[in-house]
């Protein structure tokens, strides 16, 4: 027995007819509100007045988007690098902690009381020390 095929012909018309409606209704929408605003900046250059945007200083945007320049125009202090020393104070830091990684137990915190004593420069001296006198300190998992 054959199976009943309804006509799709007449189904799908009013779905079409009403999606057609629908997408034409948001093309005008938009184009309304563009053509409204294209006429708001107009109105607000002037009808007899010059028919091109307000001129953009683009030099200046780059500065302050990049914070050389404030909003107010004025420019900001250049951010200064810094020290010589203070550098050199962190990269001191840094070695004296991944040296201490290295060590365990007792000669780690020896380590730890020069540096609480003397600071990072002599900890790092002595943990040196410390792994160079003892092999079993800085054992690597395999």
């Amino acid at each position: 027995m054959p199976i009943p095929v309804p006509d799709l012909e007449s189904l799908l018309a009013p779905v079409t007819k009403e999606f057609t409606k629908r997408v034409a209704e948001i093309v005008e929408t938009a184009t309304l509100d563009r053509i409204r605003s294209l006429l708001e900046g107009e109105f607000r250059r002037g009808l007899g007045g010059s028919k091109e945007a307000p001129r953009v200083d683009h030099a200046k945007a780059v500065r302050v988007a990049r914070g050389s320049v404030k909003g107010n125009g004025r420019a900001t202090p250049p951010q200064s690098s810094p020290s010589r020393k203070a550098s050199l104070a962190r990269r001191i830091q840094g070695q004296y902690i991944g040296t201490l990684r290295k060590l365990k137990g007792k000669a780690r915190s020896q380590v730890k009381a020069v540096a609480a004593r003397e600071g990072a420069a002599a900890a790092l001296a002595a943990a040196k020390k410390a792994l160079r006198s003892s092999p079993t300190a800085a054992r690597v998992p395999s």
